[in-house]
């Protein structure tokens, strides 16, 4: 809380106070980026894992029925 300074006329702020603002402060500017570089690697990671819809279809009409649904659920799984 700012107390008055009497000399001046105008509000100043403990030592105290100000240190715990600046450490606040510091901690919000580190989790916001903390938060960008989650979002920036999960758009990344969503680019990554973006398989061609061609690729998939020939590479499950030249294989057997079951490699087919292997390949499916592992592209399945990248996408999500």
């Amino acid at each position: 809380m700012p107390r008055q300074n009497i000399e001046s006329g105008t509000a100043e702020m403990p030592e105290c106070e100000k240190g715990e603002r600046r450490e606040k402060g510091a901690e919000r500017r580190e989790e916001k980026r903390r938060e960008e570089k989650r979002r920036e690697e999960k758009r990344r990671g969503e680019e990554d894992s973006e398989i061609p819809q061609e690729v998939l279809q020939e590479m499950s009409s030249s294989c057997s029925s079951p490699m087919r649904l292997l390949i499916a659920s592992i592209a399945t799984s990248r996408l999500l």
